[in-house]
């Protein structure tokens, strides 16, 4: 009995301790992920509604617009409004210039078609699924201003127009859904033979309803023949009372008619117009769901006729110009996502490569007035693309606007047992309530081109505190990325595992540095790659341990020591979104974004050159990695903060917190992307606040604000067919305030030193180089397989320029020293003019008085009186 008694306390204990245990874990789970609500915190409310008051005129006594009222007036701008079409207009007081929302004689465009001229007179264009998930198209005009379905209210300093965009009679109008033949020839006979068969040919004799006629459900979709049927059908004295009454025999359910209420608030500040849409007060009625909205497509569009000679400026790349009625008609419209499309949204398969839009900024120049419009989007940039077109392609108008995206979806296909298949749209079930805001500033030629255009924005930078004058140095400098602790399989006993192999020791960069100072290489500033947490591919960053084969933390701090004393950095690279597979801390199944619908997790890798998917290994699971949630990156960045202040280095490099930009689509708590924007803002205040210099990769335009140094900066545009210029814009915006540098020289499959240093001399930008000690085929066989060319010093890595054979420390020697000699002369200057001259010489200005011209073309040039040979480059007023 005592021994039974023994046994049964033992299992007691057992049992006690296992649930204790269980009770921990569910304890813990709930309390370390589920309830974790920091990031609440970073997510900043929509703007208030004002209620708004019955819309009165105010009195204008020097009227400018026809046809138009006086809706709000300040020292600059009058904005007037079209009472009966909800069109607005701006009066510049300065230039005596008018910008229309909508082209004055949009409506009679001979080269549109019905449905584009709808979209002349439209202010908003709305793309939804309908009940049936197909994705249909109602425009402002058609389905709210042309048939009286909106109201005008007053707002302090602007005007709210609510829009109610839909048919309320029906889906199809007064179109019946089903009809008896019987009755559909009834009315036909009262029209003419080709009327008759119009009608007729657009209802389908396999319905739904035994014994009625179906109307097309593709006919809903297409407003122009919609309304012809309409009209057809009310001549033959087709009537809404006819209507219900069929309606009601076929015994079809009609529902509540598809419309939405959309209010549009046009704000007028110094001299700009805020637009808005409160997204709040969006209203979706019977059962269709916005996935996009067009605004203000044809705000500010020039006329074909008008033979202006100027154009819009796009933020491809480092920035783009699309000449105005340039004539490429048989092209693809300009047309790419702010900071690229949400991984969440993202296809697995990746058709081409381009560079992401860093800026969420458009604009409009007038050659003839010499005057211009700068667009900012400032709210749900993150949901929005930007797009632009030329006349003659779809109408008579250059334009260039911004849709958003206002609810994300996906398709799934599915296989029949008949073999047919068919993708069927998933939609998320949420309204994005992010409001939408875009700021249009109107320039006088005191901000004249493009050029006036940077001036004005980045005077908007400073003036706001984002960005803070830099002081003039004596030398530009050095960009150079540092690869320490790369992961390879090693062996043990026949057992393969990862091991870290010291591809540049601190040891080593100390002698890099050396040499590079030896050969007039100074201000250099270092990203070390792989220096913590087992490599480049490191684990995750809620803790730092250095990686031991590189050396001790003694020589880290003295390696920053060496590069200061010269006027460099040491920046420490750590990834904060992008978390590889082999992570040993980081619980992907709870703490990785999802995709909606299925929930499953957002994992990435290489792109493969068989399948083209971007979930590949290539034999090297380390490259694979999963996306964090913004949820959890707030955890991350704190723990890291509080870690990296016992490390005496210059600063943090950012990978991809700069670059890479994530939702989180779980069903119970979506973070929205431009709630993760946000939260990504807020991790920047917090790494500023540790006291490091900040380092970001890539650069998108929200990162700016505590940067440092920007590496990966675009420095050309995407090769679309429709633009004509690449110019340097977000360089215009940040010289003088930020350094920065393009990407690596020596990883540019097309390298040339010629044209790489004409770039750099034209951009602004210091060089940039990726280097290891060891030789770069010992990563042969590891994930960073792809840095192929990075050997330092005469270590078989060598490229041809020139008939000559370079190693790449002796090229980086002299390719800096070839850029510093012009570049040293405006460290600390703004770039005020860039200009391309009739020669196609670039001309370049700083404030203070330096002028570099650059012949980039492969012929001799004459610009501004002087003689320039092929490829070479000419400074003036240095020294001033």
């Amino acid at each position: 009995m005592k021994k039974m008694s023994t046994i049964k306390k033992i299992i007691l204990s057992v049992v006690s301790v296992v649930v204790l245990a269980v009770v921990v874990y569910f304890a813990y789970t709930i309390i370390h992920y589920t309830m974790f609500r920091d990031y609440k915190k970073y997510v900043e409310k929509n703007a208030e509604y004002e209620a708004g008051t019955e819309f009165a005129a105010l009195n204008d006594s020097d009227k400018k617009v026809s046809g138009m009222v006086l809706a709000a007036e300040n020292d600059s701008l009058k904005l007037y409004i079209n009472t009966d079409n909800a069109e607005v207009a701006v009066y510049d007081k300065r230039t005596g210039t008018t910008t229309y929302s909508n082209p004055p004689e949009g409506g009679k465009d001979p080269n549109a078609s019905t449905t584009n001229k709808a979209y002349l007179q439209s202010q908003l264009i709305v793309d939804f699924f309908n009940e049936n998930r197909n994705s249909t198209t109602y425009n402002s005009y058609d389905y709210s201003t042309s048939v009286g379905q909106f109201e005008i209210e007053s707002i302090t300093n602007g005007v709210r127009v609510i829009y109610t965009i839909g048919d309320l009679s029906s889906a199809s109008g007064i179109a019946p859904m089903y009809i008896t033949s019987e009755r559909l020839e009834s009315f036909l006979a009262n029209l003419s033979d080709k009327n008759a068969k119009y009608v007729r040919r657009n209802y389908l004799e396999d319905s739904d309803i035994p014994g009625f006629l179906q109307l097309n459900a593709a006919v809903i979709e297409a407003p122009a023949t919609l309304r012809k049927v309409i009209n057809y059908l009310t001549e033959a004295g087709y009537t809404q009372e006819d209507y219900d009454a069929d309606m009601a025999a076929a015994g079809a359910n009609q529902g509540e008619r598809i419309h939405f209420i959309i209010p549009l608030e046009y704000t007028l500040e110094a001299d700009g117009l805020k637009v808005r849409i409160p997204v709040e007060h969006v209203e979706e009625h019977g059962e269709a769901m916005i996935y996009r909205i067009q605004v203000l497509r044809y705000f500010g569009a020039s006329y074909m006729a008008d033979e202006d000679k100027g154009y819009m400026l796009v933020p491809n790349g480092s920035g783009s110009l699309i000449y105005f009625n340039n004539g490429k008609v048989d092209t693809n419209e300009y047309s790419q996502y702010v900071y690229g499309i949400d991984p969440v949204s993202a296809d697995y398969l990746v058709r081409e490569n381009t560079e992401q839009v860093r800026m969420p900024i458009f604009g409009m120049y007038y050659a003839n007035s010499d005057s211009g419009i700068l667009a900012v989007i400032e709210n749900s940039d993150s949901h929005a693309l930007i797009s632009a077109n030329v006349s003659g392609k779809v109408n008579s108008y250059n334009y260039v606007y911004p849709t958003f995206m206002t609810r994300g979806y996906d398709k799934l296909s599915m296989f029949g047992t008949t073999g047919n298949e068919a993708d069927i749209p998933i939609v998320e079930a949420n309204f994005y309530d992010t409001d939408i805001v875009v700021r249009y500033s109107f320039l006088t030629s005191e901000h004249s081109g493009y050029s006036g255009m940077a001036n004005y924005y980045r005077d908007k930078l400073v003036a706001d505190g984002t960005l803070t004058k830099l002081e003039q140095k004596s030398e530009i400098p050095f960009y150079m990325d540092l690869i320490g602790g790369v992961k390879r399989t090693a062996n043990l006993l026949g057992v393969q595992y990862l091991d870290v192999f010291a591809m540049t020791t601190y040891e080593q960069a100390e002698e890099i540095i050396e040499d590079l100072n030896a050969g007039g290489v100074n201000r250099i500033v270092t990203n070390y790659q792989g220096w913590f947490n087992e490599g480049y591919y490191h684990d995750v960053a809620d803790k730092i341990k250095l990686v031991k084969e590189l050396g001790s933390r003694k020589e880290l701090e003295a390696l920053a020591d060496k590069l200061e004393a010269a006027g460099g950095k040491l920046y420490g690279d750590v990834a904060f979104q992008k978390v590889t597979y082999i992570s040993d801390r980081f619980d992907y199944t709870r703490e990785s974004a999802r995709y909606y619908g299925a929930g499953y997790i957002v994992s990435f890798g290489q792109t493969s050159p068989v399948t083209l998917t971007q979930t590949a290994s290539l034999g090297y699971r380390e490259t694979l990695y999963d996306v964090i949630s913004p949820k959890f990156l707030v955890r991350y960045t704190q723990k890291f903060a509080d870690k990296i202040d016992k490390y005496d280095i210059t600063g943090i490099s950012l990978r991809d917190l700069g670059d890479y930009l994530s939702s989180d689509k779980k069903r119970k708590e979506v973070i929205l992307r431009e709630e993760a924007k946000q939260i990504v803002e807020a991790q920047f205040d917090l790494l500023a606040e540790t006291g490091k210099n900040i380092m970001v990769s890539g650069g998108n335009l929200y990162a700016i604000d505590h940067a440092d140094d920007i590496i990966n900066m675009p420095t050309s545009g995407n090769s679309y067919l429709i633009v004509d210029e690449t110019i340097p814009f977000y360089q215009m915006l940040v010289h003088g305030y930020i350094d920065y540098t393009g990407t690596a020289i020596n990883l540019d499959d097309s390298f040339n030193k010629v044209d790489s240093v004409l770039t750099m001399i034209e951009y602004g930008a210091a060089p940039h180089f990726v280097f290891t000690s060891e030789a770069s085929s010992e990563m042969k066989y590891t994930g960073l397989n792809g840095f192929y060319s990075t050997t330092y010093k005469n270590q078989g890595d060598t490229t041809e320029v020139d008939e000559t054979v370079f190693s790449w420390d002796e090229l980086a020697k002299s390719v800096y020293a070839e850029v510093n000699a012009v570049l040293s002369n405006v460290t600390g200057a703004a770039i005020v003019n860039h200009e391309i001259l009739e020669s196609g010489v670039v001309k370049v200005s700083y404030d203070n008085g330096v002028v570099i011209y650059i012949n980039n073309q492969e012929s001799e040039a004459v610009a501004d009186g002087k003689t320039m040979a092929a490829k070479s480059y000419e400074v003036e007023g240095a020294g001033k």
